[in-house]
């Protein structure tokens, strides 16, 4: 291997049976130990990989090894040894062969503003197609008092007018923080000296404050929340009068 742009090589092996048969006529799986190697800049070999496949299959099984390059000048060799010998018994079935190499080259790429989740899934679970993906994300981080706990929904101390960075769904604190963002709310028009945040402290307060979940048990709830998913471009006015709306606010400028 000769591109020294390379981060790593991913090896893929297979074998299209494993198979033992006794003398029974029983038949059950059989094992094959194998190891990779790996020489830089034609140096010694150094192995990289110790494996092994224990199982019994009458259909291709594959498995694949990444393996890390370190810096070289010229390139690198590779080789896979069978450690387990070739069988010359009829009795046993366990050719091994490479399938695949592939190249790898790690990009650093950032996904500004971008949640990402990453699924890695065998495709032969999902036999009828790509499956579908549901998930229930928390949201953004975002400005809350230093002295609140998000998870208990608890405030400890005496305010002092200092924020921190928390997950919340206090809608009192996401107000306040569309408000001041500037990528996607106001912060390019309004900073937090035109904002009453002690006024919304108690507000917050009261939201987190728990009340009967309408269940008809003993089990309580917080009473107001904000979970929402803003994805169409609307009015700043129209934004903030709705997200007020949920903690029954007003919002005015003066």
């Amino acid at each position: 291997v000769s591109n020294t742009q390379l981060s790593a090589l991913r090896i893929r092996l297979g074998w299209p049976t494993l198979l033992l048969q006794k003398n029974n006529g029983d038949k059950v799986g059989t094992r094959v130990e194998y190891a990779i190697d790996l020489s830089v800049d034609g140096g010694p070999y150094e192995t990289v990989v110790n494996g092994a496949v224990d199982d019994k299959t009458t259909s291709l099984y594959e498995r694949s090894h990444r393996v890390n390059l370190p810096k070289a000048s010229t390139g690198w060799q590779l080789r896979v040894r069978r450690i387990t010998p070739d069988s010359t018994s009829v009795n046993i079935v366990d050719t091994m062969r490479v399938v695949a190499v592939t190249e790898i080259i790690d990009a650093k790429l950032r996904y500004v503003n971008t949640a990402l989740l990453y699924v890695e899934f065998d495709a032969k679970q999902f036999p009828n197609g790509i499956p579908q993906v549901v998930c229930n994300p928390k949201g953004r981080i975002i400005r809350v008092p230093d002295t609140y706990d998000p998870e208990t929904r608890t405030y400890s101390g005496t305010w002092e007018g200092v924020f921190k960075w928390a997950w919340t769904d206090n809608p009192a604190w996401i107000y306040y923080d569309i408000i001041l963002n500037e990528r996607f709310g106001l912060g390019q028009r309004i900073d937090a000296t035109q904002i009453d945040k002690w006024e919304l402290y108690r507000i917050a307060q009261y939201c987190d404050q728990l009340v009967p979940d309408g269940k008809g048990g003993s089990g309580t709830e917080p009473r107001f929340r904000c979970n929402v998913y803003i994805q169409d471009r609307n009015d700043a006015w129209t934004v903030l009068r709705d997200l007020a709306g949920i903690f029954r606010g007003m919002t005015y400028w003066g």
